[in-house]
């Protein structure tokens, strides 16, 4: 995701902290349990899940074993984050310090969050806080791709009622 501003994030967030959306072929045809959830879960735990086509068992466990997925470009972001510095006691500090006072609204624009990244990055390479290994990429990475600090969101998961879906399930089958 590159947001443009705050209030972007705090829509896509809202919208991923769902605990049951419609999708498919016509956006509608399937109830879907809430994605992020769902994998954590699955990777994790044998669970009996209630589909409409009839209750199954999942489990995390393949011929291969258990399988936590490819790598991310988020797990990359983590390595760079923790490169750079930022997860050194110290370099917490300094992110603390950075965005300490910093007004975040609606109408933040990313631009400011790339900035007060970069003053973070540079003060903890000066500071000698950066690990050996960390390269310009993970520089360029944490700068452009660490988003707004999500302190202040809510990022408790939503209960949408199953009826609620299935009601609009069939007003859009049945308006097409």
């Amino acid at each position: 995701m590159r947001p443009a501003d705050f209030r972007e994030v705090c829509a896509r967030v809202d919208w991923l902290r769902q605990s049951h959306y419609l999708d498919g072929p016509n956006d509608v045809d399937w109830i879907f349990r809430n994605q992020l959830i769902a994998e954590r879960e699955d990777s994790l735990y044998v669970d009996y899940v209630h589909e409409e086509e009839g209750d199954r068992w999942s489990t995390p466990a393949t011929d291969e074993g258990v399988h936590f997925g490819a790598e991310t470009s988020v797990q990359d972001l983590v390595g760079s984050i923790h490169r750079t510095g930022c997860t050194s006691r110290a370099g917490l500090e300094v992110v603390a310090a950075a965005w300490t006072g910093q007004p975040i609204d609606d109408d933040t624009h990313w631009q400011k969050v790339a900035a007060v990244n970069r003053s973070i990055v540079e003060e903890l390479a000066e500071r000698g806080h950066a690990l050996t290994n960390a390269t310009t990429d993970d520089a360029r990475r944490v700068i452009g791709q660490w988003h707004f600090p999500l302190a202040d969101i809510d990022l408790k998961e939503i209960e949408v009622p199953l009826s609620h879906l299935e009601a609009n399930r069939a007003r859009r089958v049945d308006f097409g």
